[in-house]
């Protein structure tokens, strides 16, 4: 037998995948064999909304309206020496992004939030191509932000409309 096999054969039953978490069907992962798909710098934003009452004379009232969407911001991280292409991976998040394509957030087997989210913008920067311009290594700057579904009433016909 040979080191390789014995080698191989020792690593049986090893978990050599962890799922960090998945955007959709992109998934964040880190293996043993080489594969790093992540991401870096997540930042979850959540507010309220209020208006403010003006009173002649006086400080204006603060009145507290609901909840505002809330946004994520994170960088993901490509790498061809790790198993991923950066072109294509940053093509299907950009077309997700001009699509408006709506996704589930997980991470560490957790769904982020308790609606899905719209990848709201995406900035690529290119680090680093091989001689023959193809691209080697690339950050994705990506922000999204909360998708919230219209609530019908009861019976699901929207007010005004006809049935």
């Amino acid at each position: 037998m040979s080191i390789w096999n014995s080698l191989l054969s020792g690593l049986n039953g090893f978990s050599s995948y962890g799922e960090l978490g998945a955007l959709g069907d992109i998934s964040f992962s880190v293996s043993s064999w080489n594969r790093i798909h992540t991401f870096e710098d997540f930042s979850r934003s959540a507010k309220s909304r209020t208006a403010a009452h003006e009173i002649v004379g006086q400080k204006p009232l603060t009145e507290y309206i609901g909840a505002d969407l809330q946004t994520i911001s994170l960088r993901i991280k490509l790498h061809a020496a790790r198993g991923v292409n950066p072109l294509k991976e940053a093509e299907k998040i950009i077309a997700y992004c001009e699509e408006g394509t709506v996704l589930t957030f997980t991470v560490g087997g957790k769904r982020i939030g308790k609606h899905r989210w719209l990848i709201e913008s995406v900035t690529e920067a290119v680090k680093f191509y091989d001689s023959g311009g193809a691209i080697l290594f690339s950050e994705l700057d990506v922000s999204l932000k909360e998708y919230v579904l219209p609530q019908l009433p009861q019976g699901g016909a929207v007010k005004g409309g006809t049935s």
